[in-house]
């Protein structure tokens, strides 16, 4: 048995439309204060007072099936914050 995405229940053509929807859609609410786009790891926010705010959210994605199936959800939710950490720490 091999394991895709696809068998996980992600299909990759449904996730890049939806992003192209969310990010028409975002576009109409942006200001000169977004300092980036989507399809980053992170949102930077410029808040002011040289202040920047850094946003990010992400699942754990395909480990959720995994831990379903195992019945073991042990650090799940150590993965989920280090996952996000991980993100924020690529905008410095």
């Amino acid at each position: 048995m091999e394991w895709t995405y696809e068998r996980a229940g992600v299909s990759l053509q449904r996730s890049d439309a939806w992003i192209d929807l969310v990010r028409k859609i975002a576009s109409r609410t942006s200001s000169p204060n977004v300092l980036s786009g989507i399809g980053g790891f992170s949102g930077l926010y410029r808040l002011g007072g040289g202040k920047v705010l850094a946003a990010c959210t992400d699942g754990v994605g395909t480990k959720l099936e995994v831990a379903r199936m195992t019945g073991s959800f042990r650090g799940l939710g150590q993965d989920l914050v280090a996952m996000n950490v991980n993100d924020l720490v690529t905008c410095g």
